[in-house]
């Protein structure tokens, strides 16, 4: 698939912005599916963090589940997507600087998430 959004071509990383309906969602772009992109909620990065480690502190207060979803650390794998299923061109922006557009508890959310990104090497 070879789009081109709104603020240019889109690497694993980015931060983007999708329009739904009437609003729109923020998230890191994370690669292309069959017919769709896929990100993480802006959120997602941040959340996951938090959970490996909590597990990695003890992890038999933990189902099997978390054992499957962290087997080989805090990876791009152990977090979940969510998938554009019609990525028209103008749907998806790419967000170079959003420390200039976010409201301040976003920004928060932003950079805790950037953080996580950066800790599992998925970002510079």
């Amino acid at each position: 698939m070879n789009l081109k959004f709104v603020g240019g071509s889109l690497q694993p990383g980015d931060f983007i912005a999708i329009a739904y309906s009437n609003h729109f969602m923020l998230g890191w772009f994370v690669g292309y599916g069959r017919g769709t992109v896929q990100y993480n909620y802006i959120s997602t990065p941040a959340n996951t963090y938090d959970d490996y480690l909590k597990y990695k502190q003890d992890a038999s207060k933990f189902s099997s589940y978390y054992a499957k979803r962290f087997a080989d650390g805090f990876t791009r794998k152990s977090m979940w997507k969510a998938y554009v299923n019609a990525p028209h061109g103008n749907r998806i922006i790419k967000l170079e600087n959003p420390e200039y557009i976010l409201d301040q508890e976003t920004l928060e959310i932003y950079k805790r998430s950037r953080e996580a990104l950066i800790e599992a090497k998925i970002i510079k």
